[in-house]
């Protein structure tokens, strides 16, 4: 009786995701130089300069507010996007308590903007994360904005290589002389704890845990075991690349082939049928991850939830970006290909020409995008197709993305 009514359940879902999953394929004169999803929202990046963002309006999808034109670089963030510009400055949009104004001009209580008398030029690197945005500047110094203000930038730390804002609650910085500095939700990935982050090439975080490259070609990781800190029989040596994604790590060794550990429902347990071998890149995203093969073909495993199905658009791959319930794939022409849910970046025909098709899924739908008042309640990290993995977080994280509620989150 109950299988029978998993299957009734299931039929229902694949109907309502063919209503609302859809595929999108820019025309051959869009030359497509980079790609960046985050929760709500996608943006792509044009080789002659111009950004455009589609996706949850208030959350990354809408940058009619912000010049997106001499463009070098993009990245989205859960819930705010920013674009970094050939002449050093920057733009952010989204929501504006979030990372999307950088002013805090017109956001609610809490949100803390950019020092008085900083603006955002000079700008060598920046990144948005889970509750606001942090950029890199030329000097190696840092600064950040958003609703809480544990992120923010230790006072003395600079001489800064690079920096990133994880998917969840955790920033972490890379120093000229290859130490790992990290902060943010002690549980997930915002304190190293005796993990040795000296003398590091490389450094990713994701929503729960961390992981750092050594210059030896040696990896280490810290943060939530469940969700990326426990590689098991993994050998974590000889390794050419690392990323983690919200609760999924991944490497790439340099005999070219990859490996992947966390929760299995978002991409820790690579499936039978995926051949991780000759592969070139490798990323983890917020459900899913992905390999690009030397021959341009690529392997998606994770969340089935997203509406990816069919491999026919893995061939001639360059990059790919993956978001809550959408992917976004770009062709080494220059073209690009998105799938999933409509209203979380998954369909582009509102910023590009496109051919479109109807997907179905095994997998319950999304939750509803979250209206622009109230984003935090819809942030959680388990799904409805799959048990959550065992030792999930704390309530309070997994409302606020921090082990201490921001002011504006009543406990």
């Amino acid at each position: 009786m109950y299988n029978k009514m998993n299957m009734l359940s299931a039929m229902i879902v694949m109907l309502f995701i063919m209503a609302s999953a859809v595929a999108s394929q820019t025309s051959d004169c869009e030359h497509v130089a980079d790609v960046s999803c985050g929760m709500f929202a996608c943006a792509l990046l044009r080789d002659d300069g111009t950004a455009v963002a589609w996706g949850g309006d208030c959350f990354g999808g809408d940058a009619s507010n912000v010049d997106l034109t001499n463009v070098a670089h993009i990245d989205c963030g859960r819930l705010s996007c920013v674009a970094i510009k050939n002449d050093g400055t920057a733009e952010a949009w989204g929501d504006d308590r979030y990372g999307g104004d950088p002013t805090c001009a017109e956001a609610a209580p809490g949100c803390v903007p950019l020092p008085t008398g900083v603006v955002l030029d000079n700008i060598a690197d920046a990144s948005c994360g889970h509750h606001g945005c942090v950029a890199l500047k030329n000097d190696g110094t840092t600064v950040w904005w958003g609703t809480n203000p544990a992120i923010a930038m230790p006072p003395t730390l600079d001489n800064i290589a690079a920096i990133k804002y994880s998917t969840g609650s955790t920033v972490a910085a890379l120093t000229n002389d290859g130490t790992v500095v990290v902060w943010g939700s002690s549980c997930c990935g915002g304190d190293a704890g005796d993990a040795d982050v000296t003398n590091v090439a490389d450094v990713s975080c994701g929503g729960y845990a961390c992981a750092a490259r050594k210059n030896d070609d040696t990896v280490v990781v810290w943060g939530h075991d469940s969700y990326g800190a426990d590689p098991g029989d993994i050998v974590l040596d000889n390794v050419a690349d690392v990323s983690c994604g919200d609760s999924a790590c991944v490497i790439l060794k340099k005999d070219a082939t990859a490996y992947a550990w966390g929760s299995a429902a978002k991409g820790g347990t690579v499936p039978a049928e995926a051949d991780l071998t000759n592969v070139a890149r490798v990323s983890c995203g917020e459900k899913e991850c992905f390999a690009i093969k030397l021959d341009g073909t690529a392997e998606v495993w994770g969340f089935p939830g997203t509406g990816f199905y069919g491999d026919n658009h893995l061939t001639n791959v360059a990059d790919i970006a993956l978001g809550s319930y959408s992917g976004l794939v770009r062709y080494n022409n220059g073209t690009t290909f998105t799938w999933g849910h409509s209203d979380y970046g998954g369909d582009s025909s509102s910023v590009a020409p496109l051919e479109w098709d109807t997907h179905s899924s095994d997998c319950l739908p999304p939750p509803a995008p979250p209206g622009c008042d109230d984003p935090m309640q819809h942030i959680g990290r388990g799904n409805t197709c799959l048990p959550p993995p065992p030792g999930p977080p704390p309530q309070s994280y997994v409302v606020s993305g921090f082990d201490t509620l921001p002011p504006t989150v009543e406990q």
